[in-house]
Parts: structure tokens; sequence; C-alpha cells
């Protein structure tokens, strides 16, 4: 009789605990104004390094009352490993930017450490960048993200009603902890851009997300098909989230070569955790001197994409035959970059008149031609840009947080003739933090303005 009424109450115990989480409700925050009213959203959201990441960019403004529960979308991981985060900002206003996880699974985001990031300022259509660590205590199981934003000159909260802003939820999931594992955190080295391809030591960062020390395991390299090369890794990897930096070869490469890396058997035993076992990349060396559009790259695009790709490895220059190209173009980060590393856009005849870069933008989303977000050393010169729009989105430039030494040498700007005040329509909108822009030789045509400052920038304008 007493253990049936042990087994009753241990019954009813477990089953009142899942009813009342299953009854908890997250709080739903509400804006007193519509996020669509000033667009100060959450205007992008991504995550990397779990076994499954988010992927929601450029959604914007996504429901009426500021608030969405994405529950299909969702961030799949396990204790003690790190998440990275991209969050965009809408096109009008700076906000503050607030994450929180909810790691104990109790309905809310007030415990401690569940706040797990914040930025108190992110600049009007920029990108905000980083990562937290899940802790090795964290409950599995899935719970809620709450990613939110506010106009910058407010205060941040989970739940309380806000002026403005937009609030997003997304399911995150936290493995059960496992025993052994060996994983592949990052590749140190080749890195991108590679400027010398001959011997090239192979350097990895080997990290351990089991509960018990790491030991030793094997680590293997394959470049393209070839047979894989094995180094056998003996040391200690403290457990739940401890590294290592390790060098598992020197070898030589082509470029263009793929570059697999990978572990096996840690402490002599199959990996518990097979999500974090590999890495891969496209080993090439940085551009370096003079290419022509169309002949080497058909469009401006298709010379950025490898820009972004593989870096630089000294001035680029791309010389760009007369006609008129239809497209729009954004520079994010290019690696290796300096004041002795430049990039420049260029018309091949040497007349301005000769090159024209066109687009027709119809939203604050596209509203633009050519737009520098966190690249650096970037010049455009003896062109004609042109935003043939005919709303009240018509910047032809716009640089963003992070640009530095971006110049414009004897070109012409051309804006939209929409009758408009907004800086939305200015033929150049400086945002953010951003310095050293350069104007020199140039004429600007239309626009609500000629060039629009806003935030912490330097320019030097001439004409």
């Amino acid at each position: 009789m007493k253990t049936r009424l042990l087994q009753l109450t241990t019954f009813m115990a477990a089953f009142l605990g899942f009813a009342q989480f299953a009854s908890a409700q997250y709080c739903t925050p509400t804006y007193t104004y519509q996020c669509s009213q000033y667009n100060m959203t959450v205007n992008s959201f991504s995550t990397t390094g779990g076994s499954e990441n988010i992927t929601n960019n450029n959604q914007g403004c996504s429901g009426g009352s500021g608030y969405t529960y994405y529950s299909t979308l969702g961030h799949n991981t396990n204790p003690a490993s790190v998440v990275n985060f991209s969050a965009g900002s809408g096109p009008n206003y700076a906000v503050r930017m607030n994450i929180w996880v909810d790691y104990n699974q109790d309905g809310d985001f007030y415990d401690a450490g569940e706040q797990v990031a914040f930025n108190n300022y992110v600049a009007a259509n920029s990108t905000w960048t980083g990562s937290f660590t899940i802790p090795a205590t964290a409950a599995s199981g899935t719970t809620r993200m709450r990613v939110r934003s506010v106009y910058s000159y407010y205060s941040n909260h989970p739940c309380n009603n806000l002026y403005y802003g937009e609030a997003e939820d997304y399911n995150f999931t936290i493995q059960a902890p496992i025993n052994n594992d060996a994983g592949i955190a990052e590749i140190l080295n080749p890195t991108v851009p590679t400027c010398d391809l001959d011997s090239v030591d192979l350097e990895v960062v080997l990290q351990n997300q089991g509960l018990d020390t790491l030991q030793n395991c094997s680590v293997y390299y394959q470049i393209n098909t070839s047979t894989p090369v094995a180094m056998y890794y003996t040391g200690s990897v403290a457990p739940q989230g401890g590294l290592d930096t390790v060098t598992i070869g020197n070898t030589s490469f082509t470029s263009g070569d793929a570059l697999t890396i990978w572990t096996e058997l840690p402490n002599g035993v199959t990996d518990s955790l097979s999500t974090n076992d590999s890495l891969s990349m496209s080993v090439a060396t940085g551009l370096s001197g003079t290419y022509a559009i169309p002949a080497d790259y058909p469009t401006f695009n298709e010379a950025k994409d490898d820009l972004v790709a593989f870096g630089v490895c000294g001035d680029v220059v791309f010389n760009v035959a007369t006609g008129t190209y239809t497209e729009q173009v954004e520079f994010p980060e290019i690696l290796g970059t300096d004041e002795d590393n430049t990039i420049t856009f260029q018309s091949g005849s040497g007349n301005t008149g000769d090159v024209m870069l066109n687009f027709t933008s119809n939203s604050q989303a596209n509203g633009y031609v050519v737009k520098f977000s966190g690249s650096d050393f970037i010049k455009f010169q003896d062109m004609t840009m042109k935003n043939n729009s005919t709303s009240l989105y018509g910047n032809v430039v716009v640089v963003a947080t992070g640009s530095d030494n971006v110049t414009f040498d004897n070109c012409r700007i051309k804006g939209n003739s929409t009758q408009t005040t907004s800086y939305w329509s200015s033929s150049i909108l400086l945002t953010g933090s951003s310095h050293n822009f350069s104007l020199t030789n140039s004429r600007i045509q239309n626009g609500s303005a000629s060039i629009y400052m806003y935030q912490t920038n330097s320019a030097t304008p001439s004409a």
C-alpha cells in the first residue's frame, strides 16, 4: 500500500509540475505606437554556432502589434556552447537592443543571467553582432529567446509597454549534456585573406563540450578529395566548453582548394556529439592587381562577392568598361584592406560620363545605389551614379557605421527629384560612426540634400 501511495504521489507531483509549466504564459510585450509608424524595428535577426540556427532577415515590422513569436524558427545547441548573433536595426532611428533567454524555463526572463546581451546604441540601418555563452548548468529542453528593440532614449524591458520598437520571440533548444566530445571550434590558420599559399601551418581550436575531460582524439585534415592526413592529439581540454589551440600539420595550397578538418574518437570512444566535429573553408589568395568589369567580373556585385569571400592582398583596381550597369551594391567588411591595400572602382576610359551605375529604389530597405556597411578604403573614381527612384527613398550613396576612408573622386552623383525634405532622399547619407569620407572634384545633382550627416562622422568634402 505504501508503495502504491508513493508511486501515486510521485506521479501527481510530476503531473502538477508539467501542468504548471505548460500553463505558464510568456508576457506579450506591447508598444504605444505600432512599429510600422517609426520603424524602430528588429529589422533582421540570425544566429550561428548551433546544429540548427535562426535566419530571419529583412522582415522589417513583422506585426501590427510590434510583437511576433516565430514558432517555426529556433536555435539548437549544447550547454557551454557559444551562440553568435547578428541583429539589424530599422531604417529611421537609433535603438537599444536586448536579448534574453529563459534558461530555467520558468516562463519569464527575470532570473539572473537571462539577459544575455544588450547594446544601448544601435545606429539606424546598421547591424549589431555579438555572442554569448550558454551556462553549463542550463536546463536541457526547448525554451524561449526574446529579442527586443526600443527607441535609444528609453530603457528596455522584456515585458513592459514601451513607446516605440519591436519584439521577437524564437525557440531556443539546449541539448542534454553528453560525456565525450571533441570538436573543431575554429580554424585559426589559414586565414582570409591568404597571401602566401606555400608551407602553411594548419592551426585549429579544439573544443570539448562533454562532461569528461578530453585527453586524446584523432584530428584529420583533407584538401579537396585527397587522402586525409591524421594527427593524434594528447593533452587536456577541460569539460563543458574547454579550448586548446593545436597545430595539426603544415602543407601548401593551390588557390581555390577546399580544406576540411575534423575530429574522431574522443578519449578512444565514439563521439557523443557529432554536430561540432568538422569545419571547412575555401583557401584562396586575396585579390590583388587590376581586373576588368565586365571582362573578369560581369557585374559590380560579382566583384564585391569575391572581395568579401577572399579579402585583398594588395591594391585592387577594377577598370569598368563604358556602359550602363543597373544594380545595387552593398559592401560589408572586406578583410585585408588598409592604407596600403585599397580598392578602386574606376571608369576604364577615365571619363565620368562613360560609366553609369544606377538603380531604382522603392523602399527604406533598398533605398540606395551604393552602400558601405563596415567596409574601409574603397574609392569610386570617374563614374556617374544615379538613383532613378520617384518615391521618398532615393539615396545614391549611404555610408553606415564603421565604414572608414571611403572616397569619391571626379564622380557625378544624381539623386532623385522628388519634392521632399527627408534625409532618405539626400544624395549622400552618412549614418552612425564613420570617418574620413572624402568627396573631391565631384558634382552632386538633385536630392533633398546634397550630403546629410548625423551621429559622429568626419568627412573631407571639396568642390
